[in-house]
């Protein structure tokens, strides 16, 4: 049986495993950081899922897990045209600028990911 807290989250530990053999990450996930939540964010679950790779393949090639270190990168938000852009927290951007730099942000980070490199 998977042990969840009160909302239904998965609770996970260090490596975001629910069980010895079970992982987790996401939105159904509840983890703290330092004592703290994580948020419920496409950051926090992109970086989970670059861990949870690295240990399920570590997992099955019976070598040590690696612990998942939260990074808050600050937060990027669009509406209409206009967007808000807070980078580490330190810096806030509003203006029309930020919809584009949300556009290449994300083929960015998408080409990051997957290694899929085209020209357009």
């Amino acid at each position: 049986e998977v042990e969840t807290i009160q909302n239904g989250y998965f609770t996970v530990d260090n490596y975001l495993r629910i069980t010895d053999n079970i992982f987790a990450g996401g939105d159904v996930t509840f983890f703290k950081f330092k004592g703290v939540p994580i948020p419920k964010t496409a950051q926090s679950a992109m970086q989970m899922a670059t861990v949870i790779a690295h240990n399920v393949l570590r997992c099955c090639q019976d070598t040590r897990m690696k612990a998942y270190n939260f990074s808050d990168k600050g937060a990027l938000l669009t509406a209409a045209h206009t967007g808000i852009m807070t980078v580490g927290h330190r810096i806030t951007i509003t203006s029309p600028l930020v919809v584009p730099i949300r556009k290449l942000f994300y083929r960015y980070r998408f080409y990051e990911m997957t290694g899929f490199w085209k020209k357009r």
